[in-house]
């Protein structure tokens, strides 16, 4: 037996004569190897290629035995895979070679190892096919100016990786630093490196978010990613409000108390009056003129006749003091801290009489008040209009105000009162990247007071939310979740009342994963090769055959994102399912694998729909070779048949034979885990016979003793030549069609015949040996 390898047809799959077969990552690569058949006898040619591990190999055509006769030559069609990691070859060389040893389908030996000729070696490659991509974790991270993220690389090709990495964004505000700044990942493998930001501290401003790009570039490929860095300021907006606000308190107190000051001192409230006024007061009177309402006024009291009376006064007089103060703290309810900018007005017989603004930190101070009792009222945009109420410390409707007694030159002080504001709300919008918008949980925590218990919760639909009766003022954070997604916070300022729009939140997705087990025919199932394409990338992955067999788990997959799933293994059929997986979702996704042991079954009957026992069933292919009978027809089951523990996909030749009856072959195909059942077969009384006489060719006389060696390439038969009467043979139950007759004796040249029986037929051969001289 001859083999060689040939091109196939117009040069297709990219392979000519002499060059290697260019077996390309995830691409079939298919190789004809011609055989001839330069035996003198008809053979049924099966192949097995011997690989390297790694790569797979399967024979597409023919799917079953090769059938030759002699002289003739025919193809055999191989076909070699290998995955992405698989080692490339380096610049074009060969990587190697694979091995195609032939077998004669009925067992005939002989060449290589039992093959019917030495191996025939077909020279690969596998081209260089670069492959990976990079992760960052986490997607988002917050800082005043610094940040440190993880780059993960995986190297999804078949060379190694060294990817120079870099990282820029689009305002060029970043320094950014690696370590290791070069990656080096084998093929299979993943490689970590830390990536760390820094950006100009900025001391006010809101909350901003800044896009990175993470790229890592080697000879062959190039990759990238993205990354968020959300830049918080050293001071928060509302902290910086509350600073100009208070500015502006002690800006305007100043101003005032400076305005005051020169009004009271420059116009002192005395006067002189003529003792002669009070020349003839009565002690009560005088008593009366020293306690007077009229503060700041020099009695000078003297007789009508320039003589100071009894009991009056020199004329420098009493001074009555003027200038009442009233003092206090306001605080909010909701912080239990001090408010700024509430006015506080005194007011006596229903008119506003004086009035200040709260400072930064609650305090106020209502100057120049005429001795007297005054009802204190506190208002403020934002907040209801609220009256001193006495020492409760609330503030009351004016029906319930308590007046607050002023003397002259002294401060009526500790005048606390609480005020809450109205209710406030914060509307807002947090953006996920789906559509519809999943549901968002926002929670509303007070970042004053000793509890952190959220005070609001609320669900945001369609990327909207709104949070109403909030206690004014205060400082809240809020917290926005959502299945599948990182948490996200935002911090608001209210003021009394307020009626917020909130910065908008974007939230990013967690990680997804697929996870699930692979069986077959029930079992799990080790050894799976499962592949998931999606969101641009392959991630691939294998079940154990020892431990947890045939379970799996992939991880890290960006979501949301439509990722093909596909299950193959060796032997068995591939399954591919489509599974889209939100975001952050652990899907658990099982498959069941069609494969392993096929089964073939059927019934033989005679012509005339007898069942027949005891009827040899030969089954070949697949590299193997089964024989089993029919069930006689002494039992309930009479010709019935079952062939089972096939390997799977594959083509089988099952040959049906019984004395007296034409042996009959039908080709059966199995998918993986097939089980193929109503392959009947009637078998015809009528066999085939061939007979003949062997004789001497120089003489003519018969030879006795004679081998005879009968075959049609699936079947060999012998027998040997009569010696009375001498020369005689003959094969009897044949199946119609043609076969190879060898005759062999010492002293003579082998001969060879090839004799075409029909069914029910006889064929008659007479073959003559030449002697061999001696």
């Amino acid at each position: 037996m001859l083999a060689d390898r040939r091109p196939p047809e117009q040069g297709a799959d990219g392979w000519t004569p002499g060059t290697p077969v260019v077996v390309a990552a995830d691409q079939p690569a298919r190789v004809w190897i011609d055989v001839t058949n330069d035996s003198n006898v008809i053979e049924g040619v099966l192949a097995d290629v011997e690989v390297p591990e790694g790569m797979t190999a399967r024979v597409f055509e023919p799917e079953g035995p090769l059938f030759l006769f002699p002289d003739r030559k025919g193809p055999i069609g191989v076909e070699l895979q290998v995955g992405r990691t698989f080692t490339a070859g380096a610049d074009g060389d060969p990587a190697g070679a694979v091995l195609v040893h032939l077998h004669s389908s009925h067992g005939r030996a002989g060449g290589d190892a039992g093959g019917l000729c030495p191996a025939v070696a077909v020279p690969y490659t596998v081209p260089p096919a670069p492959a990976g991509d990079l992760q960052v974790e986490p997607a988002v991270r917050a800082g005043r100016h610094r940040a440190r993220y993880v780059v993960t690389c995986h190297n999804a090709g078949n060379v190694p990786l060294d990817l120079a990495l870099s990282a820029t964004d689009p305002e060029r505000s970043f320094a950014v630093t690696f370590a290791p700044s070069v990656l080096s990942v084998e093929p299979g493998r993943t490689g970590r490196t830390e990536l760390q930001v820094r950006r100009r501290r900025r001391l006010r401003g809101g909350e901003t978010s800044h896009q990175i790009t993470v790229a890592g570039t080697s000879a062959d490929l190039q990759v990238d990613t993205k990354a968020v860095f959300r830049h918080k300021p050293l001071m928060p907006t509302g902290v910086r409000t509350a600073l100009v606000l208070a500015t502006l308190v002690v800006g305007w107190a100043a101003i005032i108390l400076v305005a005051l000051h020169f009004a009271l001192n420059t116009n002192p409230l005395a006067v002189e009056a003529p003792a002669s006024f009070y020349a003839s007061a009565s002690p009560a009177a005088l008593h009366a003129a020293e306690h007077s309402a009229l503060g700041g006024i020099n009695f000078d009291l003297a007789s009508a006749d320039g003589s100071t009376p009894k009991g009056a006064v020199p004329k420098t007089g009493i001074v009555v003091g003027v200038g009442g103060t009233i003092s206090g703290t306001v605080d909010a309810r909701s912080t239990g801290a001090g408010v700024g900018d509430i006015t506080v007005q005194a007011v006596q017989g229903g008119q506003v009489v004086a009035s200040a603004a709260t400072a930064a930190d609650g305090s106020y101070s209502v100057d120049g008040l005429m001795p007297g009792a005054y009802l204190l009222e506190l208002s403020a945009p934002g907040y209801p209009s609220l009256w001193y109420g006495g020492r409760s410390g609330a503030g009351v409707p004016r029906g319930r105000a308590a007046p607050v007694q002023v003397d002259a030159q002294a401060t009526t002080a500790g005048i606390d009162v609480v005020v809450q504001g109205l209710p406030g709300t914060i509307t807002g919008t947090v953006v996920t990247g789906m559509a519809p918008a999943p549901p968002v949980t926002v929670q509303l925590e007070a970042l004053q007071g000793n509890t952190t218990t959220p005070i609001r919760t609320v669900q945001a639909h369609g990327g909207h939310y709104t949070l109403t009766g909030i206690p004014t003022p205060g400082l809240y954070q809020l917290l926005f979740t959502a299945t599948g997604y990182h948490f996200a916070d935002d911090q608001e300022q209210l003021a009394g009342g307020a009626h917020d729009v909130a910065n908008t939140v974007t939230l990013s997705a967690a990680a997804g994963g697929i996870q699930g087990q692979v069986t077959a025919a029930g079992r799990p199932l080790g050894g799976v090769a499962i592949t998931a394409k999606g969101d641009g990338r392959t991630y691939r992955t294998t079940t154990p055959t020892q431990g947890a067999v045939g379970q799996y788990v992939l991880v890290g997959l960006p979501s949301p994102a439509t990722y093909l799933l596909s299950f193959s293994e060796a032997g068995y059929g591939t399954v591919t399912e489509a599974e889209r997986v939100g975001p952050g979702q652990q899907l658990t996704l099982d498959a069941s694998l069609a494969g392993g042991a096929g089964t073939i079954a059927g019934r033989v009957t005679s012509a005339g729909g007898a069942p027949l026992g005891d009827v040899a069933v030969t089954v070949t292919g697949g590299g193997t070779t089964v024989t089993t009978q029919t069930f006689s027809d002494q039992q309930t089951d009479a010709g019935q048949y079952d062939v089972t523990g096939l390997t799977t996909p594959g083509t089988y030749l099952l040959t049906f034979s019984a004395p007296g009856y034409v042996s009959q072959t039908i080709q059966v195909a199995l998918t993986a885990g097939q089980a193929v059942s109503g392959k009947d077969v009637t078998l015809q009384a009528s066999a085939a016979t061939i007979v003949g006489d062997v004789v001497d060719a120089s003489t003519g006389l018969p030879l006795g003793g004679v081998k005879v060696e009968l075959t049609n390439g699936v079947t060999t038969e012998a027998t040997t030549s009569a010696t009375g009467p001498p020369g005689k043979f003959a094969f009897t139950g044949l199946a119609a069609g043609s076969y190879t007759l060898t005759f062999t004796l010492a002293g003579y040249a082998p001969a060879t015949y090839v004799v075409t029986v029909s069914s029910g037929g006889t064929a008659t051969v007479t073959a003559q040996l030449q002697p061999v001289a001696g």
